[in-house]
């Protein structure tokens, strides 16, 4: 969430080699074009925010890595539609709908990402048994029981996608920071509050309010990473130790470690 929210703000207050990155990042995995990690890695300007040259500078001293991993993906569905949320939020919905019945049918518009890939769905078709993945404060669930495979429909015949389609778009527009506030967008805003998905990720600046000690950790674990990297050396081994020690110098004194 640290790096995800300084990635956001970079690009929220236009800094360009924030945009530079995202949109290279963005068709690189679109099209799979590897020649797109120009930008990414091309370095960093004296201008740059400090976490911001950390970023990039572990970028680029881990391309290898990178690059393997995103090759892994060339001429899969995963990486053709890997920035699409379609599955990633339909799977999140049908968990917590999973919480309150016991067994689903879901009915979706046609898409080419669920039409492509539906490997993950298939594997709850009956599927009864109770998953979840604890976060902070609580347990998401990761499994479901869909009485049958998606049925993938046209909304111009199925009145209720068209329901879920207005209601979507409303949510888009109550939710839309480039659009002037009004009284349509604080009252679907409100009406969100207690429908909206723990498991939603909005921008939240507390991540990077540097009076945290949270967030002073995530700024000392960037540097060692960064620190290991230029060395060559494993970014996992004893890391566990050394995050234990900077909690702990954190709690005697916060902000003088830094």
């Amino acid at each position: 969430m640290f790096i995800s929210n300084m990635l956001y703000l970079e690009l929220f207050l236009k800094h360009q080699n924030a945009e530079d990155i995202f949109s290279d990042f963005a068709q690189l995995m679109r099209e799979g074009e590897l020649e797109e990690l120009k930008v990414l890695f091309k370095g960093s300007s004296k201008d740059e925010p400090i976490f911001l040259k950390q970023i990039t500078e572990f970028a680029i001293l881990n391309k290898e890595a990178v690059i393997s991993e995103l090759s892994s993906l060339e001429g899969t569905m995963t990486g053709k539609w890997i920035l699409d949320l379609t599955n990633t939020s339909l799977f999140s919905l049908l968990g917590e709908w999973g919480e309150e019945y016991e067994e689903l049918i879901a009915y979706c518009d046609k898409s080419k990402p669920l039409d492509d890939d539906q490997d993950i769905f298939n594997a709850m078709v009956g599927r009864k048994d109770k998953v979840h993945v604890n976060y902070e404060d609580f347990k998401a669930p990761i499994t479901f029981n869909l009485k049958e495979p998606l049925n993938l429909v046209d909304s111009k015949e199925y009145y209720g996608i068209q329901i879920a389609d207005a209601i979507a778009g409303a949510f888009a527009y109550a939710f839309d920071e480039s659009r002037e506030e009004d009284k349509y967008k604080l009252k679907w805003q409100k009406m969100g509050e207690t429908h909206l998905s723990k498991t939603n990720l909005f921008p939240n600046i507390s991540y990077l309010d540097m009076s945290s000690p949270e967030v002073q950790l995530n700024t000392i674990l960037l540097r060692e990473l960064v620190d290991r990297s230029r060395k060559g050396v494993s970014l996992t081994e004893n890391m566990g130790l050394f995050i234990h020690f900077i909690k702990s110098q954190l709690e005697e004194s916060p902000m003088k470690i830094i």
